[in-house]
């Protein structure tokens, strides 16, 4: 592919934004890459064969449009990091390069700048892929391995030009030593350990969370290996989000140590460019979070209440049922009778959601001559979508567990608790669980509620 030109865009409070469109000429509305801030600069991108190559599988069918960030690679220098300065850099790249309708990827901090566009702009925002996304607290500088060294260069207590070379190999993974080199001589030359300290300060405070709700084009939200509770939700609260979580790559001690400045995965690739529908065609795949519910003894109540009585009752549950699941965030697969079958972004808000709809049963009907009682079962995995419902070896775990779970109760698979871990929920072990159908036992937890 040619190389790109490298343009400018200047900003309403007057900073210059470098910024470049790989593949111009093809058709279909350009994807518009908010990449992690700390860059080399898109011209190191551009001689850069192993960066480039990472933008191929898009810029061969679709325009791409990168920018470096103020203060940053060959944009305009600032005084000082703001929110505000670095939605003006948004803006004006979009306004310069001409973009009426795009896709939006969203990478590490700067995804939380791309979810706040999309929710205030629905009608330019096609699609949305959001890469790893930080929440507020999260920060390399708190990480407990080289967190110390952060605040060592933040406090002039060690050199800025070994500091900056630290971070341009983390950053690269040692793949590309060139790029590295230049990584390194533009963080020497743009930073100094207080004004990079100030920026991911700035990081920190990144909060998409009160717009996450509003996004309502088709979104895709990866993370690379199991997310923190507070990523989890933050996912959860989009209304149209597919989650796809991945094995973390080997240098999974430092998780935003991979393979360069910029990584798209496969999956967002084939999602930005409709090989891969959020909650997809027949046969289309993707992790879940699958929970099963079912009334205690609904048949012997049958029997005990005339059918009227019992319509009123089951009217009552389904009501309490479906806030619980809507309101987490969860989607209401199917009801078979009594039963209900929901599907949900985020492991801990199903979870959440089983909470309330026992504690909601149970305020319900406690002054009642109806001994309405529920079991729930929630199992995570990748189920198969056809025409809305969902099958597969997850789906019969989840409806399994829920036969396996004690009246008022709700058990999760080891796969559910692990990946709620450091949420606040209280889990007894019930250790290995036979289930019908299954050769191996799965571990389950019992989840404390009441």
């Amino acid at each position: 592919m040619e190389a790109p030109r490298i343009r400018y865009a200047q900003t309403v409070d007057g900073v210059d934004i470098a910024y470049a469109i790989l593949g111009n000429d093809n058709p279909g509305p350009p994807i518009l890459l908010l990449n992690a801030v700390a860059s080399a600069g898109i011209d190191a991108v551009i001689q850069s064969g192993h960066e480039m190559g990472k933008l191929d599988a898009l810029a061969r069918h679709r325009p791409v449009v990168v920018f470096d960030w103020r203060g940053i690679g060959v944009s305009g220098a600032v005084d000082e990091f703001t929110m505000e300065g670095f939605r003006n850099d948004v803006a004006a790249v979009i306004e310069s390069s001409g973009c009426d309708q795009f896709d939006l990827i969203g990478r590490l901090g700067p995804s939380h700048l791309a979810m706040e566009f999309a929710a205030r702009n629905p009608d330019r925002v096609r699609r949305l892929a959001v890469i790893n996304p930080s929440v507020p607290g999260m920060s390399p500088r708190k990480h407990p391995r080289v967190g110390v060294l952060y605040g060592l260069a933040a406090r002039g207590e060690i050199e800025w030009s070994l500091m900056s070379e630290i971070i341009a190999l983390l950053t690269t993974g040692w793949h590309d030593i060139e790029f590295a080199k230049l990584l390194f001589q533009r963080l020497s030359e743009r930073f100094d350990g207080p004004t990079f300290d100030s920026l991911l300060a700035l990081m920190e405070e990144m909060d998409a969370s009160p717009v996450a709700g509003r996004v309502t084009c088709p979104t895709l939200v990866y993370f690379t290996g199991a997310p923190p509770s507070q990523m989890r939700s933050l996912a959860g609260r989009i209304q149209s989000a597919d989650v796809v979580i991945e094995p973390p790559p080997r240098t999974e001690w430092l998780p935003w140590a991979t393979s360069g400045v910029i990584d798209i995965p496969q999956v967002v690739t084939g999602f930005l460019l409709e090989e891969r529908e959020v909650g997809g065609p027949a046969g289309a795949s993707a992790f879940r979070t699958i929970l099963f519910t079912d009334v205690v003894a609904s048949t012997p109540l049958l029997t005990q209440l005339r059918d009227a009585k019992m319509r009123e009752v089951m009217h009552d549950h389904d009501t309490l049922m479906e806030a619980a699941v809507t309101g987490h965030g969860g989607r209401v697969v199917k009801t078979i009778g009594d039963a209900f079958m929901a599907e949900f972004a985020v492991p801990s808000a199903a979870v959440e959601a089983a909470i309330e709809a026992q504690r909601a049963i149970r305020e319900k009907f406690a002054d009642s001559d109806v001994p309405v009682r529920i079991r729930i079962g929630i199992n995570a995995g990748e189920p198969i979508e056809e025409d809305g419902d969902l099958h597969g070896a997850s789906v019969v775990i989840a409806k399994r567990l829920e036969s396996a779970a004690d009246s008022n109760g709700i058990l999760v698979s080891d796969v559910v608790k692990q990946m709620v871990t450091g949420k606040d929920f209280d889990f007894e072990d019930r250790g290995p669980v036979e289930l019908k159908g299954f050769d191996e036992p799965v571990r389950a937890w019992a989840v404390r509620w009441a």
